[in-house]
């Protein structure tokens, strides 16, 4: 009967660390579990990065070509503002050519007039001399 009692402890020993061992097992079940998914949640937390990355990337280079964009942008202006005082200059210099034209022309009419006065009063002066001429002639 010793031994069936002794028997009968060792059983219940042996449920009782089956039952820890269980509990143990369930336990690590439940680790290992959990670790599945902070593993899933880690690889997916490195897509995301690595997007995120792309992303953080890309808009820097955005943000490169912003100020490039920028500085283009300044220069352009200078150039447009630049190009107006040309476009100033231009049109008075081309007010002050208009100008100069019209006096050269109306000096240009001033220039025949005084020459068709001068063609008339040398014929006039001309024919004056021819006629004296012809009277000294007749005279001597």
């Amino acid at each position: 009967m010793a031994s069936a009692m002794q028997l009968s402890n060792v059983t219940r020993h042996s449920q009782v660390e089956c039952k820890k061992m269980q509990r143990e097992l369930e336990s690590l079940r439940v680790k290992v579990s959990r670790m599945e998914e902070l593993s899933q949640d880690n690889i997916n937390l490195t897509v995301e990065n690595q997007r995120l990355s792309k992303a953080l990337s890309a808009s820097r280079d955005s943000q490169s070509r912003v100020l490039e964009l920028e500085a283009d942008v300044e220069e352009r202006e200078k150039e447009i503002s630049s190009l107006k005082g040309t476009l100033t200059q231009f049109e008075g210099d081309r007010s002050r050519l208009h100008d100069l034209e019209v006096k050269m022309y109306t000096a240009d009419e001033e220039v025949h007039k005084l020459n068709r006065s001068v063609d008339l009063c040398n014929k006039k002066v001309g024919g004056a001399t021819v006629r004296k001429a012809k009277i000294s002639t007749f005279t001597v």
